[in-house]
């Protein structure tokens, strides 16, 4: 049997069904759980129980493999009427009059992603990580924790299993608000633990050899405009260019708003060909070895945008706009009276920004040290570990 992980385990207190003669003292006794639910098992009529979540408590039958009959909320059906009707839809399900119903893992996945009001980067990680899953043709309601725990631990990393792990969780919330199944198998699980937040910013010599490692394809165009604008890489593709100003639409933002930014010369260039890609794993891979820069993201490079330009001395709300930070955004009775975009104030400061980049990009021959013996240009770690931020 594989190893659950500590990140995977199931939460204490998961395996909380109890067997034994159903009274009304022991239902009201019952104590409520602060998450999802536990069940109380009758001896006298097997098969029949009761439901007790944080705010209800429901009397249930079993009539299959995972499949549970919603009888009533108690007190408003009484436990002698709800056993009399245990016991009726119990004779029905032996005479083959009940049958519990089956629906496809596939069906149900189809449907959810059909329905589903996301945004369109939103559902295409739905899909994919969805359909890595293999259940197939499995019925939906055979589903347990433990298969749960075991597709998880498929996808590779902390982060990636917690991805996995939260996009099943909205999938069997669906599903329950759906009335497909009765309870989610997610209901039970502790989520992966998320990485602590990241603090990298790359030096001027990783910049210099990210750039100069970039291969002329798509995907090396994206790292150098993720590097010239701080952008995130889902809006890349969705960025349309008028003049020197670039416009994301909302539908395309985190925070659902639009956002336009100037950009500097150099990012024009780059915005000129086509910008979608798929294979970043791969891609990013093969970057990493040709620019011999070790432990670095993608995501790196926003938050390295934003800590040159406090360098720079670009004010923090100048940064929060160009990044399309919410902390940035003017609201309440501000945002009524003040319209401005700030446009002036971001272009000023890309164009800073461009020339300093210009000169980091800049081919080099031998570096030689600094005054200060880092090479020349190099952002230092002391310069830059305080203004670090999280972009």
């Amino acid at each position: 049997m594989a190893t659950i992980p500590p990140h995977l385990s199931t939460r204490p207190g998961s395996a909380n069904l109890m067997h034994k003669a159903l009274t009304d003292i022991a239902i009201k006794n019952a104590p409520r759980p602060d998450t999802g639910h536990t069940r109380l098992w009758d001896t006298v009529t097997r098969g029949f129980g009761c439901r007790v979540g944080k705010q209800s408590k429901t009397f249930i039958v079993l009539i299959g493999k995972g499949r549970r009959h919603t009888i009533g909320r108690y007190p408003i059906i009484t436990l002698a009427d709800a056993r009399t009707e245990a016991k009726r839809i119990l004779a029905e399900k032996t005479l083959g009059k009940v049958k519990p119903r089956f629906l496809a893992y596939e069906d149900a996945r189809t449907r959810f992603l059909e329905g589903a009001a996301v945004r369109p980067s939103t559902l295409a990680g739905y899909r994919s990580r969805l359909n890595r899953v293999d259940w197939g043709r499995g019925n939906l309601a055979d589903i347990t924790p433990r298969d749960v725990l075991r597709q998880v631990q498929r996808f590779e990393g902390p982060m990636e299993q917690r991805y996995a792990f939260v996009t099943l969780r909205r999938f069997f919330n669906w599903c329950v608000e759906q009335h497909l199944i009765d309870d989610a198998p997610t209901d039970k699980l502790t989520p992966p633990t998320k990485n602590g937040s990241r603090a990298r910013v790359l030096t001027t010599d990783e910049l210099h050899a990210i750039w100069h490692a970039c291969p002329d394809d798509d995907f090396g165009r994206i790292v150098r405009i993720l590097m010239l604008t701080g952008a995130r890489r889902g809006e890349v593709e969705h960025m349309t260019l008028d003049g020197d100003v670039v416009t994301i639409a909302a539908e395309h933002t985190k925070n659902g708003r639009t956002h336009s930014f100037p950009v500097p010369g150099l990012a024009q260039n780059q915005l000129k060909s086509a910008r979608k890609w798929v294979g970043w794993g791969k891609s990013k891979a093969r970057l990493d070895v040709a620019s011999k820069v070790p432990a670095w993201t993608l995501h790196d490079l926003r938050r390295t945008y934003a800590t040159i330009h406090a360098q720079l001395g670009t004010p923090p709300h100048i940064i929060e706009a160009l990044l399309n930070h919410a902390t940035g955004q003017i609201s309440g009775v501000s945002a009524v009276y003040n319209r401005w975009t700030y446009l002036p104030e971001m272009r000023e400061a890309v164009l800073k920004f461009e020339a300093h980049i210009a000169t980091v990009i800049a081919p080099r021959q031998q570096p030689g040290p600094s005054r200060d013996g880092s090479p020349t240009g190099v952002i230092r770690d002391e310069d830059t570990t305080d203004q670090a931020r999280s972009a």
